[in-house]
């Protein structure tokens, strides 16, 4: 209801008031960055998310939520990983920083999904495997021909 309000400019103004109104009452209440994702039904959109404006001010959310709660920090990846796959996760912030108005988001994206896969100790055959640059183990081999799926892929070139 707010964002119709937010697109007519009669209304514009009270749709902005009521929004920060919102945002600042899920940080009172100390509402997950989770929760507000799916409030904001971020997890409906399918193309293009990092472009969406419900996404930025849901980052902001995330980023002010771990101003006011330092002891609780958290990250976007989890919430993203829930609704996007290892390899969706990569394209989508490897295009995004291609693109002016996404770069700075996909790029910062980008590191703390790294880091989630360095912290998680993924090897990087498996993380190949995510990424879908390698096959699974087979009873013959470990990987099946990683190295020729790898180089045929478009990924591989990012």
């Amino acid at each position: 209801m707010i964002e119709a309000g937010a697109k007519n400019w009669k209304t514009e103004d009270l749709a902005t008031k009521l929004q920060t109104q919102q945002v600042q009452h899920w940080l009172t209440t100390a509402i997950d960055p989770d929760d507000v994702f799916r409030i904001m039904t971020l997890d409906k959109v399918k193309k293009d998310i990092l472009s969406n404006p419900a996404f930025s001010a849901w980052a902001k959310y995330a980023g002010d939520f771990n101003a006011k709660y330092p002891e609780q920090p958290t990250s976007m990846i989890p919430t993203l990983l829930n609704h996007y796959s290892d390899a969706a996760l990569f394209i989508l912030t490897e295009t995004a920083k291609n693109v002016k108005e996404t770069k700075s988001i996909a790029t910062k994206l980008h590191e703390q999904l790294v880091h989630v896969w360095l912290k998680s100790r993924k090897t990087p055959d498996d993380t190949l495997v995510d990424l879908g640059l390698g096959t699974k183990k087979t009873k013959n081999t470990d990987y099946e021909k990683p190295l020729d799926i790898l180089l045929e892929k478009p990924l591989f070139n990012s």
